[in-house]
């Protein structure tokens, strides 16, 4: 589809998206909601997974996260070659998922530790784990290549947040056309 279509697709179903959305007067729906039963089933519309309370929480949090992720890369999809910007917000999520998979493995963890994978735009090869190196190959995060200990954990988080910032900013300042000033402000704004 063609920028113009493909822009105008996108946003009268982001609009659609949003109007669904417990914001504005809907929030109050959330308000009256007694247990996290109920709040499943007002923001799922499925049935309640049978789990404790205490996993349940966890799980709607991931679930709301993974459905909104899916919904984003299927917007940016509708583009032909989508805007750098669009693509590089979902490093945000590579990157998170990356924090995890390097700490499972600093802590010789056996399994793969729960990450939001959105296959079409990541930038990591979730396959390979626990090969850190495999995973990050070919990747702008590629320098992440091999199992940080626990006294470097946090300093490879601050870098590979450095990272992200920077590479937002980058594509952010590339943004051209009326969106520009827009996109700087609310970045601006966003990491400020």
């Amino acid at each position: 589809m063609e920028d113009s279509g493909a822009s105008a697709f996108v946003y009268a179903k982001a609009s659609a998206l949003l109007s669904k959305m417990y914001i504005g007067p809907r929030a109050d729906k959330l308000f009256t909601v007694k247990s996290l039963d109920e709040l499943w089933m007002l923001v799922f519309k499925t049935e309640v997974p049978l789990i404790p309370q205490a996993m349940l929480g966890e799980m709607i949090e991931e679930e709301a996260e993974k459905r909104f992720v899916d919904q984003y890369v299927s917007l940016i999809s509708v583009y032909e070659t989508p805007c750098k910007l669009l693509t590089d917000l979902l490093l945000f999520y590579d990157i998170e998922n990356l924090k995890e998979l390097g700490a499972a493995l600093c802590s010789k963890e056996q399994t793969m530790p729960h990450i939001l994978e959105f296959k079409k735009q990541s930038v990591l090869n979730y396959k390979a784990w626990p090969d850190i190196a495999a995973v990050t190959k070919g990747s702008p995060l590629s320098w992440y290549n091999s199992v940080p200990d626990q006294h470097e954990q946090q300093y490879i988080d601050a870098r590979l947040d450095k990272q992200y910032v920077r590479t937002i900013w980058e594509s952010v300042n590339e943004t051209s056309g009326d969106a520009s000033d827009s996109v700087i402000n609310f970045k601006r704004s966003d990491f400020a």
